[in-house]
């Protein structure tokens, strides 16, 4: 069944007119030779493009609140939880994951392997062994089970990404950060627990850092 025409603004115009003089509904119709519908819908709703009132509990969080939350979730790697604990907003971290998800310029996105090396990171390399020319390494041992990167993850790790920044990446390297040296020195003898050498000055045990490259 075809839809009929819409009333017009005239139209409209008469039929408050006409509601005002105290005509019926059906009066009206037979007068502008409009159905008795379409005069009963215009009553009921007399401005269609008008966005009704939202109904439901109030949020949760404010527009500041949500603003906060942006702004600590910008191209960060933070969880929900630990957005909700940083600012305290008392909501669970559901209600923090829908005002981010809500949020035209916050998407989830995984990190993307970083660039080729630049001639910044390449003049770094070679500044490293240049200023540890004169170190005694004999006197330093390397632990290869404590590293704490100082730049990001070693693989792929979802994050915050704001639209409005350039994409956050990470580096595939496999010595980048920062080593603990073993206090396993040459010379020393062993301690019993509970106590410590008197370790001289000279060879006192230091974190050494290694050029991200």
């Amino acid at each position: 069944m075809g839809r009929g025409q819409l009333l017009t603004v005239s139209e409209k115009a008469s039929i408050t007119a006409f509601k005002t003089a105290g005509c019926t509904n059906r009066a009206i119709a037979k007068h502008l030779n409009r159905s008795h519908d379409s005069i009963n819908c215009f009553f009921l709703n007399p401005n269609p493009n008008k966005q009704k009132k939202k109904t439901g509990p109030a949020a949760k969080l404010n527009s500041r609140a949500r603003r906060s939350v942006t702004r600590v979730a910008s191209n960060s790697m933070k969880s929900c939880n630990d957005i909700n604990q940083e600012l305290n907003l008392g909501v669970s971290k559901w209600t923090v994951w829908r005002a981010l998800k809500e949020d035209p310029n916050i998407t989830r996105a995984v990190m993307r392997p970083a660039p080729r090396l630049t001639n910044v990171h390449k003049a770094r390399r070679l500044d490293f062994p240049r200023r540890n020319m004169s170190t005694n390494w004999e006197k330093i041992t390397l632990s290869d089970e404590k590293k704490f990167n100082l730049d990001g993850p070693d693989g792929y790790k979802s994050y915050w990404h704001d639209l409005r920044k350039d994409p956050a990446v990470f580096s595939k390297r496999n010595f980048a950060g920062v080593y603990n040296l073993s206090d396993e020195l040459d010379g020393l003898p062993r301690c019993p627990p509970g106590s410590s050498p008197a370790i001289p000055s000279s060879i006192q045990p230091h974190p050494v850092h290694f050029p991200a490259g």
